[in-house]
């Protein structure tokens, strides 16, 4: 695990006895074949620009607004690259992750905590993805009535 956010990845380590804490983002690519990209946009560029990725590497992208093109100039010679969508509900393997391109391994990973939906185009992608944007802003109106 990236140990980018410190209370993010003690607190997962805490909870979860096969999570280790690597020395930094280089080691954990070192140590991975399959690698979920989760930054913030905003930092994307920046984080990716600075590692080295090996050619066998699987990276299963988590961010939002980069393009397929995109990560994969940033993350050269990387071989595969899947986008992934997980919807929150998934932290109760109630919800859908939408994947593109189709990916086996891709598809397992996130079949253990629900649906998974794989599209066939980014345009399909990006129209799910928009349709979902607001789901963060819903929950937190629906919070904020219950209490």
């Amino acid at each position: 695990l990236s140990p980018r956010n410190e209370e993010i990845a003690t607190s997962l380590a805490s909870r979860h006895p096969d999570v280790r804490i690597a020395s930094d983002n280089q080691a954990v690519l070192d140590d991975c074949d399959t690698v979920m990209l989760a930054v913030r946009p905003q930092i994307a560029h920046e984080v990716l620009s600075e590692l080295r990725f090996r050619p066998d590497h699987r990276l299963i992208s988590l961010i939002a607004t980069l393009s397929l093109d995109d990560i994969r100039a940033l993350t050269a010679p990387a071989g595969h690259l899947t986008k992934a969508l997980p919807m929150p509900m998934i932290a109760h393997r109630l919800g859908a992750t939408i994947i593109y391109p189709s990916d086996p391994g891709a598809a397992a990973l996130f079949g253990r905590l629900g649906k998974v939906i794989e599209v066939d185009n980014s345009r399909e992608f990006d129209a799910l993805s928009v349709a979902t944007a607001t789901y963060a802003s819903y929950f937190k109106y629906l919070e904020t009535i219950h209490t």
